[in-house]
C-alpha cells in the first residue's frame, strides 16, 4: 500500500494554485494519481462539507466540529483513499487531519480535545503507512492578505481574526512535531518563494515519496 500525500497550510498557503500545477507536472509524467480534499472526497463527506462550512456549522463547538470532521474523513478513507492506495495509485489530498488537529483542537481552544484527537487518529490510520505531509508554510498575516486581495465567496475560517489563524500556525508546528517524534515525514516548503519554485519543492518531495520501497 502507497503512503497518502497530504498538502496542508493555513488560509492563503496557495494550496489550491499549487496543487493545480502539480497535477500538470504528473500528467507529463504519466503518474496515476487520486486528487481528493478535506473535508469531503466521497459523497457523504462532500455531505457533511456543506454542513460544516454552513451557518450552522459555523456555531458549532470544537467537539461538534471535530466529529463532524471525522466523519467526513471515515466515508472519505473507506470510498476513496484506502481503496486507491491498495491499487498503487497516488493520493495526493488537500488537507487531512492535520487541518483538524490545527484548527478544532488548536485554534478553536479544545485542548481538552487532544488525547481524543489522537486516539481517534490511531483507530483511522490503523493499516496504512504514516502520510507524508507537505506544509506550504507562510506567515497568518501574509495568507489572510492574500485571502483578501483575490476576493470571492470566503469561509467562515477565512473570517476569524488574526488571532485565530496564528493558533492554527501553532497547531500545525505542534502536529508536525509529534508526527516526526513518531518517526513521520513532514517535509516543510516556503510558501513566499515564487510560485514556479514552490511547485518544483512539492513535486520534487512527491517524486522522493514514489521512489521508496
Amino acid at each position: 500500500m502507497r503512503r497518502l500525500i497530504v498538502l496542508e497550510g493555513g488560509e492563503g498557503a496557495g494550496k489550491s494554485t499549487v496543487l493545480k500545477l502539480v497535477r500538470q507536472k504528473l500528467d507529463e509524467q504519466d503518474i496515476p494519481y487520486l486528487l481528493t480534499r478535506e473535508p469531503g472526497g466521497s459523497l457523504c463527506a462532500e455531505l457533511i462539507r456543506d454542513l460544516i462550512f454552513s451557518d450552522e456549522g459555523k456555531a458549532a463547538d470544537a467537539l461538534t466540529q471535530f466529529c463532524l470532521f471525522w466523519a467526513a474523513r471515515a466515508s472519505h478513507l473507506q470510498w476513496q483513499i484506502r481503496p486507491a492506495l491498495r491499487s498503487d495509485c497516488v493520493v495526493l489530498s488537500d488537507r487531512y487531519d492535520a487541518s483538524t488537529f490545527a484548527y478544532q483542537i488548536a485554534a478553536k481552544n479544545g485542548q481538552d480535545l487532544a488525547s481524543l484527537f489522537w486516539t481517534t487518529r490511531e483507530m483511522f490510520q490503523r493499516g496504512m503507512l504514516e502520510p507524508l505531509y507537505i506544509y506550504l508554510d507562510v506567515p497568518p498575516e501574509i495568507g489572510l492578505a492574500r485571502v483578501q486581495s483575490r476576493g470571492g465567496k470566503t469561509t467562515h475560517f477565512d473570517d476569524e481574526k488574526i488571532d485565530f489563524h496564528r493558533r492554527v500556525a501553532e497547531g500545525f508546528s505542534q502536529f508536525f512535531q509529534t508526527i516526526e517524534a513518531r518517526g513521520g515525514r513532514v517535509a516543510v516548503v516556503n510558501a513566499q518563494l515564487p510560485l514556479e519554485a514552490v511547485v518544483q519543492r512539492v513535486v520534487t518531495e512527491i517524486l522522493i515519496e514514489l521512489r521508496q520501497p
